[in-house]
């Protein structure tokens, strides 16, 4: 029998990157006989989409309607990242494998979980910049099987020297739906006959250059004063990025730039010059029936695959990437791609035979040490006159040629048959039906300790998990210790987030031996209260 797997993200049905990953991989686990559950984190309960899933799908967020459950998420920390039920699911479906394909402090409550000796972690972390924070690597290092979008990726947790069990990369693959078509008819059904098409595609989120990239295109038709060429971006707007109307007006390009725009009656998606957050749907006559694609109010691979077969070029404009899974579906369509070579993209360039343009410098985050790129605009300007220059039959060509190197490059039996091989390699600790380990809980701490082996004992004899020695939360304890401090609010704490500083906000706190002691009671007693559970539903079940 196939492996019980829970699977922990967005929600495989909407259209962010993650959730195209997520579908895809569970369409291929659950056609090859692996049982699997879905913890859908941004899915509300009764989503008419639940009915289309072939799987098991467990909603993350409570329907309004059901207050009891909406007050319980609405007062646990990382309750959007699935955190809230996670236990009780695992004591529902008892799974072999946990996986998710996340950011790190997404799923970084997967790998302390009270009942993590029960099921085995394999994780996907989007490394889209270096050096990688310590501390994420340090969560890596839990984890049972670690894979990458990219080679590079793998090589940089390799390179870390956190004993990182890295198993491959495993690149996404653009859904049947994203071939060549024919772009004469394409640009006709949209609007855009007679035009060279410059196009992104991405969240509309602050490391995806928009300003930047309107900038070079304001340039290249400042420089070639062309008018057959226009900038198409599928977007939305607004969003927690840029105000994409004032840079419009900012760079004087409003009337040369085209947005997707889907309407909520008809479903026509078609592009357009900004119209406002609303606009008027030329089919079904509805004056504000019309918003820009989303990721949750998207549209179908079909009319995605035409948005990418509109385009003469595809450009990613961007600070870091985890991958950029739009270049690749770009690809896949024949669209020829260029962009910034830096962090993950660059292997999608490097595959297709694309445009290489170096940052200019690089910028360092303070939170994390990560290196972002600046970007070139004004080397990007210069390559957009050269294409435009390029003879019809040159691009066609390009684009033929991007195609088939999409086909040399990327496979299912690459990117799934690794994600096989990691889901079949590992192993939980423990059964789900093994005896009862009950750990007995101390009411005082022994005096006279210094920080550094108080932090040992507190770990070592009172929470009973020697693994956590040499860990970031073992680190922080002691720095937290040390400085008499420590910074309240989900991510910021070393030990679990139900302990009620966890709900002091985002600030820092006093902290004390006292305070370490009790919080880490807390967490043994949590992991007591688990275990009791777990004993019982085995008693259940056999019964």
């Amino acid at each position: 029998m196939k492996k019980r797997v829970l699977a922990c993200g967005e929600f495989s049905q909407l259209s962010t990157g993650y959730a195209v990953y997520m579908r895809g991989l569970l369409n291929f686990l659950h056609k090859n006989g692996y049982e699997i559950i879905e913890l859908a984190c941004a899915c509300v309960e009764g989503d008419s989409r639940l009915g289309d899933v072939p799987w098991t799908v467990i909603p993350n967020i409570p329907h309004e309607s059901n207050k009891a459950e909406r007050d319980k998420y609405n007062s646990f920390p990382s309750a959007e990242f699935g955190a809230w039920q996670f236990e009780e699911l695992l004591l529902r479906y008892k799974p072999d494998v946990v996986l998710d394909i996340r950011d790190n402090w997404h799923y970084e409550y997967q790998l302390r979980s009270p009942l993590r000796d029960y099921y085995a972690s394999v994780i996907m972390p989007a490394i889209d910049a270096e050096p990688q924070n310590k501390s994420w690597l340090n969560f890596h290092a839990k984890a049972d099987a670690v894979l990458s979008y990219t080679q590079w990726g793998i090589d940089l947790m390799n390179a870390s020297g956190h004993n990182i069990k890295t198993i491959g990369a495993t690149p996404p693959l653009a859904s049947s739906e994203f071939i060549p078509l024919n772009k004469s008819a394409v640009k006709k059904e949209f609007g855009l006959e007679d035009k060279i098409v410059i196009g992104m595609v991405g969240r509309n989120q602050k490391r995806k250059l928009f300003p930047d990239l309107f900038n070079s295109f304001s340039a290249f038709l400042n420089k070639t004063g062309r008018t057959d060429t226009v900038l198409y971006i599928h977007t939305k707007h607004p969003d927690r990025g840029w105000e994409i109307d004032e840079e419009l007006v900012k760079y004087e390009i409003a009337n040369k730039v085209y947005l997707t725009y889907v309407c909520e009656n008809c479903r026509l998606v078609k592009p357009s010059l900004y119209k406002g957050i609303r606009g008027y749907c030329e089919r079904c006559g509805c004056s504000n029936s019309c918003v820009t694609a989303n990721s949750d109010f998207g549209i179908s691979n079909e009319d995605m695959a035409k948005v990418y077969n509109s385009m003469d070029l595809y450009v990613q404009w961007h600070t870091n990437e985890g991958y950029g899974i739009p270049v690749m579906e770009a690809l896949a369509c024949g669209v020829p791609i260029a962009g910034i070579d830096y962090s993950a993209v660059s292997e999608i360039l490097e595959y297709g035979d694309g445009k290489k343009i170096k940052p200019v410098s690089f910028m360092q985050e303070l939170e994390s040490g990560r290196k972002f790129a600046v970007p070139d605009n004004k080397a990007l300007s210069n390559y957009l006159e050269e294409f435009c220059l390029l003879p019809s039959s040159v691009k066609a060509r390009m684009g033929v040629l991007a195609r088939l190197n999409y086909e040399k490059n990327w496979s299912m039996e690459k990117t799934y048959g690794t994600w096989i091989k990691a889901i079949e390699s590992v192993k939980a600790k423990k059964a789900w039906n093994s005896q009862s380990n009950i750990s007995n809980i101390l009411n005082d701490f022994p005096r006279g300790l210094d920080n550094k082996n108080f932090a040992e004992w507190l770990i070592v004899v009172l929470l009973n998990r020697k693994e956590f020695l040499g860990t970031e939360m073992h680190s922080r304890l002691i720095r937290d210790l040390n400085n008499g401090m420590s910074p309240g609010g989900s991510g910021g704490n070393f030990y679990h987030e139900i302990s009620a500083a966890s709900f002091r906000g985002n600030q820092y706190i006093p902290f004390s031996q006292e305070d370490a002691f009790a919080a880490f009671k807390h967490m043994a007693m949590m992991n007591n209260f688990w275990e009791d559970l777990r004993i019982k539903s085995n008693v259940k079940t056999t019964n």
